[in-house]
């Protein structure tokens, strides 16, 4: 079973392969998108893309920093050369579990072109907590 996301009060969700639940709302609006990331620790931002050339895997987009920073491919983690990453102009959208002041507890989603497009996939499924 993989963990998908973990609340403020530390409990793990697990998340089925196979998609369940609600569609989002087209109607639902970004505030109430990013305050149901917020609550389930899901950190999202915006970052110029870099492609990763991988020998054995093919090409795949991601983030500027964590393709400097790593030097691996994203699928197989066999190490590359600055000469296998390509930075673009574009940016993109990315997210990531992750409790404040902890590392991350998932790996990187994205790139998405759009932050509603980003917010809908990474709280796909997950309802708020009853208030």
């Amino acid at each position: 079973m993989r963990f998908r996301a973990r609340k403020s009060d530390g409990t793990m969700i697990a998340m089925s392969s196979v998609r369940e639940g609600r569609k989002m709302e087209e109607t639902q609006s970004l505030e109430s998108l990013d305050a149901l990331a917020r609550e389930f620790n899901i950190e999202v931002w915006k970052e110029k893309i870099t492609t990763v050339d991988c020998k054995f895997c093919g090409v795949y987009s991601v983030p500027h920093d964590a393709a400097h920073n790593g030097l691996s491919c994203p699928s197989c983690e066999t190490t590359v050369t600055e000469n296998d990453l390509n930075d673009t102009d574009e940016d993109g959208w990315f997210w990531w579990t992750c409790v404040p002041g902890c590392l991350p507890d998932s790996d990187v989603s994205g790139p998405f072109s759009t932050q509603r497009e980003c917010l809908e996939n990474a709280t796909e499924g997950l309802e708020p907590a009853d208030t």
